[in-house]
């Protein structure tokens, strides 16, 4: 089983239809791995094997041949008519899925520490998560999600170190008023002082309201924290019987949470459920 050549071909003669190990979620995040291969290049060909002249089966790597397809080649033709290939020639049935199985079985992702540092040393030579997006072609959600104390206004950090508050206070808070590096711009500082600590007094699932409201509402962070612990002080109480076991586990996602009783656990629980199902 050996590669023949390697070339770039055009995308168009490459048949995508068979072999294909790869059944499923194809299109997830394709967005994402265009940006990627426009900014940095493709760094793994595609594997194809030779049926003719000017006919090609793709082996391995559909979804970069769909974000050529798809994305890249729509936006720029002339860049990305063509896509870099090994090619093989002559192979069974049975070694073309062989080959497609293995390289699908074998990408072992990266682990979520080792995704932080390296976000994190991107962003630390732009200290702004819109241009490190742009610059890496790492998606601006993800420079979001990895870059934690780093891309806080000192502000937040200050607090965070003092102990004020956690770090996932400190995060929410940021992006409450969407800093997109850790300057805070002419946003008033015992502003975001204030809205810290009575985040910090919010449990997980507020907090997860709070972000939701800002997105629908835009209105200032300190008015919908209000408005939130003002809809949790207005509870109805009920009472209700559970076995042990269960009660061990509210008792667990409390702590786990840092929540102040089980009854707000057993609250936060119900409301999760309730919305899981739809109600």
């Amino acid at each position: 089983m050996k590669r023949e050549s390697f070339r770039e071909i055009p995308i168009h003669d490459i048949d995508t239809t068979k072999t294909q190990a790869r059944q499923t979620g194809i299109d997830k995040n394709i967005d994402k791995l265009a940006s990627s291969i426009e900014i940095q290049g493709l760094f793994s060909p595609v594997l194809v094997v030779s049926l003719n002249e000017h006919k090609y089966e793709l082996i391995a790597g559909q979804r970069r041949m769909k974000a050529y397809r798809d994305i890249l080649s729509k936006n720029d033709p002339e860049k990305f008519s063509k896509i870099p290939a090994f090619i093989y020639a002559d192979l069974e049935e049975w070694e073309k899925k062989a080959i497609s199985i293995n390289e699908n079985f074998n990408q072992e992702p990266m682990n979520e520490d080792d995704k932080i540092a390296a976000v994190t040393a991107c962003f630390n030579q732009f200290n702004n998560m819109k241009i490190t997006a742009k610059k890496t072609g790492i998606s601006y959600n993800n420079v979001k999600k990895y870059v934690k104390y780093e891309r806080l206004p000192q502000i937040l950090k200050e607090m965070k170190t003092s102990g004020e508050i956690s770090l996932n206070t400190a995060i929410v808070t940021a992006d409450l008023y969407g800093f997109d590096t850790s300057n805070t711009g002419d946003i008033d500082i015992d502003d975001i002082k204030e809205c810290a600590k009575e985040l910090e007094k919010t449990t997980p699932k507020q907090k997860k309201h709070i972000k939701e409201r800002m997105i629908e509402t835009r209105e200032p962070p300190k008015k919908i924290i209000k408005e939130i612990k003002d809809e949790q002080e207005s509870t109805r109480s009920i009472t209700t019987e559970v076995v042990s076991s269960t009660y061990v586990r509210i008792e667990k996602y409390r702590g786990e949470n840092k929540l102040n009783s089980t009854a707000l656990a057993a609250s936060e629980l119900i409301e999760e459920g309730l919305e899981k199902n739809h109600i």
